[in-house]
């Protein structure tokens, strides 16, 4: 977590799962993450320090499993979640702030 892994190409851009680690909070190296790891059908973030997940989420259009689970901060969720069309297990236990679910959510 303290490396500065932004600059190098050590993420395969075929990557499919990815754990984030606890209290890694670098919202720059979760974006890059996202811009680099377009396959990713499944995305397990540690505890994230932000209020609201990063709207370039919704780039992830082969996520399938989202968990921002225990994210005490986490009071809304990016109106770019319901672009994540194969999206089917969200999980957002221990959020306790999150005040509601973006309004174009279905299914």
């Amino acid at each position: 977590m303290e490396n500065n892994l932004l600059g190098q190409a050590l993420l395969p851009t075929c990557l499919r799962t990815l754990l984030f680690p606890v209290k890694a909070n670098n919202e720059a190296f979760f974006n890059t993450l996202v811009s680099r790891c377009k396959y990713l059908t499944c995305l397990v973030l540690g505890s994230f320090e932000y209020e609201s997940l990063p709207r370039c989420i919704g780039k992830l259009k082969h996520l399938r499993y989202l968990s921002p689970q225990d994210h005490e901060k986490l009071k809304e969720l990016p109106d770019s979640v319901c672009k994540l069309q194969n999206l089917q297990i969200l999980l957002f236990d221990g959020c306790l702030k999150l005040q509601e679910l973006p309004k174009g959510i279905r299914k």
